[in-house]
């Protein structure tokens, strides 16, 4: 099974406690580890990360490594490892010390599925149909706010080319069965950097569209619920396998688009909750999928190579919320029927945390739209804030991005130097 990468964090408190909870270092706890499979020693990557009693969370990185910043009222609270496949692990935040980094080893678990007796003859239909019905009941049906990080990086013909990162607000209003698309959520942008702008031929083209907004879109519980419901009544669904997602007996179910093309629901045996989507496109010489650029000065067709997302729910208080978000999108241009260049999208969103009895609204000209990127959004950017801001580890695929980056100007002055752009 492919993981790759994505990040979200979604914390839903004012402004002000915001800049509290990340600059007073006498309101926080420091926490870092590193979570390995104990059977073969390998890091654990994208590995689960939160507090029983809070739906603060993170996830581990490409090493297996996480540094957790939380508030200090939870030091007698306990730190909860998941990850797909493994039971689940327990420790207390005691056991802690900021100067060390506790070393967390997951068991491979060994029950999938044992006892489900009267319920695993489901095909693929039966356990969607299931889950949609038990949908309104697993997933939120009312409105929630959350609090995020989410990371956009850019490549052309296999170089780092861009760096967005911001720390978000979302709005939710939830009402499952009459959503018909996400982008019905209001998203206000809290902090802001990036790189420099790269200047290419499709530069305008990009521009013009929110990729924030755009990714956040892919998410379709529970927000495709006339979608799936659709998928559903052309049996279009088949089960393929199971397996144990944060140490619950989980079935698989994909809807087959086209031999290339496919989507994954990973579905709790025992509640029918959605706790994961993944969906892989791999390109296809005789059904490969693309769309013609209009350019004023080039004509281009673009034909994508490679899509995958990760979608990861939490479950907190009964109900499953969204955890972290990936999306990874590889496509050529060619000009002239002839390749031009590649180029590469990857976008990560996690969650850090939520408000369910007090949700932070969002007001309409507080919050962000398509037309307006984030390439071009006027902002101040606070250090401090971000060298305090809870988000993984560098990794070697981050390594690369900022030698990339880096080659001509250090990225905190580009940080610095992009600040204030008209929008």
């Amino acid at each position: 099974m492919n993981k790759f990468i994505i990040l979200v964090a979604v914390m839903s408190i004012s402004n002000g406690m915001l800049a509290q909870v990340f600059t007073d270092s006498t309101e926080r706890v420091k926490l870092s580890g590193r979570v390995m499979d104990r059977k073969t020693g390998n890091a654990v990557e994208f590995a689960s990360v939160g507090l029983s009693g809070s739906p603060i969370s993170t996830v581990t990185n490409l090493k297996g490594e996480f540094v957790f910043n939380m508030p200090k009222a939870f030091i007698t609270d306990t730190l909860v490892v998941s990850s797909i496949g493994y039971t689940v692990k327990r420790i207390p935040v005691s056991a802690f010390k900021e100067t060390d980094q506790v070393t967390v080893k997951l068991n491979q678990s060994e029950t999938i599925l044992e006892g489900v007796v009267v319920t695993d003859s489901l095909n693929g239909n039966e356990i969607m149909k299931l889950a949609l019905e038990r949908m309104k009941y697993n997933h939120p049906n009312f409105p929630i706010s959350m609090n995020a990080f989410y990371r956009e990086k850019q490549m052309v013909d296999g170089n780092y080319v861009s760096l967005i990162e911001a720390a978000i607000t979302v709005y939710d209003q939830n009402n499952i069965k009459k959503r018909k698309s996400p982008l019905r959520s209001k998203i206000r942008v809290d902090q802001l950097r990036r790189s420099l702008r790269y200047e290419h031929p499709y530069a305008d083209w990009w521009n013009k569209e929110n990729l924030l907004l755009r990714g956040w879109n892919v998410n379709p519980v529970p927000y495709g619920y006339t979608g799936l419901n659709k998928a559903m009544r052309l049996e279009n669904y088949e089960r393929i396998g199971k397996t144990v997602v944060k140490g619950n007996p989980t079935y698989i179910v994909r809807d087959r688009k086209s031999n290339f093309w496919s989507t994954e629901y990973f579905v709790q045996a025992e509640t029918y909750a959605f706790v994961r989507v993944e969906e892989h496109y791999i390109f296809s010489e005789k059904e490969s999928k693309g769309w013609k650029l209009e350019h004023d000065t080039l004509d281009i067709d673009v034909v994508v190579k490679k899509r995958e997302v990760v979608i990861d729910f939490k479950e907190y208080q009964g109900k499953y919320y969204l955890n972290y978000l990936k999306f990874d999108s590889n496509q050529d241009y060619f000009h002239h029927e002839e390749k031009f260049f590649n180029f590469r999208i990857m976008q990560d969103m996690i969650i850090n945390n939520l408000e369910i009895d007090s949700p932070t609204k969002i007001e309409r000209d507080e919050a962000i739209r398509i037309p307006k990127s984030l390439s071009s959004k006027s902002y101040d950017y606070d250090k401090e804030f971000w060298e305090n801001f809870n988000i993984i580890q560098e990794t070697p695929l981050e390594s690369k991005l900022i030698a990339d980056l880096e080659a001509k100007i250090s990225l905190e002055t580009q940080f610095e130097s992009t600040t204030k752009q008209p929008e």
